[in-house]
């Protein structure tokens, strides 16, 4: 596999570009921005929330979510 997923041809001659994406051509895919990043918070403060968050769902009666309710507050504190 050559960059971004195209395949190269190993018998290419050298100097020819055979239908090979450029290395800043759009690959069809979004590209996705991260950064590290770091917060102090207390577990008492995590594990408030996300009792808050998990007893919110109950009321509601929410059947499923893609992040449980510690990973979920979590990023609510890291987004604030």
């Amino acid at each position: 596999m050559g960059w971004a997923g195209a395949v190269i041809d190993e018998g290419e001659t050298p100097g020819r570009t055979a239908n090979r994406p450029k290395p800043d051509a759009p690959t069809g895919s979004l590209a996705m921005l991260s950064y590290p990043a770091a917060i102090r918070l207390s577990s008492r403060t995590l594990n408030h929330l996300a009792d808050r968050i998990r007893d919110h769902r109950q009321q509601r009666g929410s059947r499923w979510r893609r992040l449980n309710p510690g990973r979920q507050a979590l990023l609510a504190l890291a987004h604030l």
